[in-house]
C-alpha cells in the first residue's frame, strides 16, 4: 500500500448523518464496520433535524426529532466509541451537511474528520449544497451497495471527484481516492444489511403481526410501540 496515501486514512472523528426514522440493523452494521476499520476514531451519529432533499425542499419525516434521537441512543449506545449528537437542532435549516460539519469542527476544534454517506447519496453528491466546500473540510466514507462491485463503485467515486475538479489520485488496494483538497474519499469494505426505514414503516402500517425483528433491535421496537410511532393514519 502507498504509505503516503495510508496516512490519509486515519480519522479522529467520523460523523454519520441520516434521518434514522427509525435507526435499523443496516445503520448498525455501518457503525460496526467503521469501528472495525478505524480503531481509534470516535463516531458521532447525527440525526438530521430538517433533512433536505432538494434546493429549499425538506424531506417529510414520520417521527419527531426527539423520538429519532432517543431511538438512536437505544440503537447505538452499546458501543463506547459512539455518541449521539443533536447539534442540528441548533443550526440553520434545512440541515445542510456543510453547515453541520462547520458547526461540529468549530465546536470541537478538529482537523481530521470524515462524513459517512451511502453510495446512492454519493451519486447525487455533485448536486448537494456546496459539495466542494464539504470536501475542503472533511473526508468522506462511502457505504457500498449490493448492486455494484467495489471496482465499479470506486470508479464512480473517481468520476464524481473529477467532475468537481478535486481528483488527485487513487489507491485501489485501500479503496481510497485522494483529493487536491488534502482530504480523501474512502469506500467502506463491508456491505451493510439490506434493509430500509421506509420498508419498516410500511410493514408497521400494513402488517398487524409485524414484530420488527428483521429491521430493528428489540429496544428500538419497544420504544416505537410505546410511543405509538408509525401507526396507520386514520381520517
Amino acid at each position: 500500500m502507498n504509505t503516503q496515501m495510508e496516512t490519509f486514512l486515519q480519522f479522529d472523528w467520523i460523523l454519520f448523518g441520516g434521518t434514522f426514522d427509525p435507526p435499523h440493523l443496516g445503520h448498525m452494521d455501518i457503525v460496526r464496520s467503521i469501528l472495525d476499520e478505524y480503531l481509534s476514531a470516535e463516531i458521532v451519529v447525527v440525526p438530521s433535524f430538517s433533512p433536505p432533499i432538494g434546493k429549499g425542499i425538506v424531506k417529510n419525516v414520520s417521527s419527531s426529532f426527539s423520538d429519532r434521537v432517543a431511538m438512536c441512543v437505544l440503537a447505538f449506545d452499546q458501543w463506547e466509541r459512539v455518541q449521539i449528537s443533536a447539534l442540528e437542532e441548533d443550526i440553520e435549516t434545512p440541515s445542510y451537511t456543510i453547515n453541520t460539519l462547520r458547526s461540529f469542527k468549530s465546536e470541537h476544534n478538529l482537523d481530521s474528520v470524515a462524513w459517512v454517506m451511502g453510495a446512492d447519496q454519493w451519486e447525487s453528491f455533485c448536486h448537494w449544497n456546496n459539495p466542494i466546500g464539504i470536501l475542503e473540510i472533511s473526508s468522506v466514507i462511502v457505504i457500498p451497495r449490493a448492486s455494484m462491485t467495489h471496482s465499479d463503485l470506486l470508479q464512480n467515486i473517481v468520476a464524481t471527484c473529477k467532475a468537481l475538479g478535486v481528483y488527485k489520485g487513487i489507491d485501489e488496494v485501500s479503496n481510497c481516492v485522494q483529493l487536491t483538497t488534502g482530504q480523501t474519499v474512502v469506500l467502506l469494505k463491508n456491505r451493510p444489511t439490506n434493509v430500509s426505514s421506509t420498508e419498516f414503516r410500511n410493514e408497521m402500517r400494513l402488517n398487524p403481526q409485524f414484530d420488527g425483528s428483521t429491521y430493528v433491535v428489540p429496544q428500538v421496537f419497544e420504544y416505537i410501540i410505546d410511543a405509538g410511532l408509525y401507526e396507520i393514519e386514520t381520517t
